[in-house]
């Protein structure tokens, strides 16, 4: 077939970090397979028994806060399932991963 080009993005460099988060995340570094993924280190914050504030997150991660508030709703809650909790302590978001009450 002459003229077919071929895809846009086969063998193209992903160009933005949302790109690169997709990319690790079809591959498994989010599922625990690099365990030095700012999703796991967010996910091992969110287990401890204190949980951690937006500034601890953001410290984390690098981020501004509505992509940390965006990567709780999605990642974590609508892709992995997990019950995150908000709560607010003396004035500050204490955001916690907490076990799914067994019905």
């Amino acid at each position: 077939m002459a003229g077919a080009s071929p895809s846009k993005k086969a063998g193209r460099q992903p160009s933005s970090k949302a790109e690169l988060a997709a990319q690790a995340y079809s591959h498994g570094a989010a599922s625990g397979e690099g365990s030095t993924s700012k999703q796991s280190q967010v996910i091992a914050l969110l287990k401890s028994g204190a949980g951690a504030s937006m500034a601890q997150l953001i410290e984390v991660t690098g981020w501004v806060p509505h992509t940390v508030r965006a990567m709780i709703s999605t990642a974590l809650r609508k892709r992995l399932g997990l019950n995150v909790e908000l709560k607010v302590e003396d004035g500050v978001r204490i955001y916690r991963i907490v076990e799914a009450a067994s019905q």
